[in-house]
């Protein structure tokens, strides 16, 4: 599983939203170069919410973050025939090296978590 800072980094950003008990996350750190191609792989399996369109403004807004900064943003997506809430939050805390964080309920969650997995592993070569 990746390794979770989050709580503890969204507790200091006060980002309350994040930490609803029903929702969970999947994170890393990423080059900047790797953030379009790992959403890209994201919005594949979403049914609905999350489209190419999509990535590119998120993509578009996270290369545009100054350092220590953090944008977040919120979708309704369609998983595996139901929706559920996505809340990416993206923190610039290296120079064009973005930490992001997905939350979501589980389903969609643990699919994330797998997604990049196997998109970190691909691209550890």
């Amino acid at each position: 599983m990746v390794v979770r800072t989050w709580v503890l980094m969204a507790t200091v950003l006060g980002i309350a939203s994040c930490t609803k008990p029903e929702m969970r996350e999947a994170s890393t750190a990423f080059d900047l170069d790797q953030v379009r191609p790992f959403l890209l792989r994201v919005s594949r399996d979403i049914e609905r919410g999350f489209d190419s369109s999509t990535v590119e403004r998120v993509y578009a807004r996270i290369a545009a973050l100054p350092l220590d900064s953090t944008i977040t943003d919120d979708f309704t997506v369609s998983f595996g025939g139901r929706q559920y809430p996505l809340q990416l939050i993206a923190f610039m805390d290296d120079v064009n090296s973005p930490d992001l964080a997905l939350w979501t309920p589980s389903p969609l969650a643990e699919h994330i978590d797998s997604t990049m997995q196997a998109f970190l592993a691909q691209n550890e070569e």
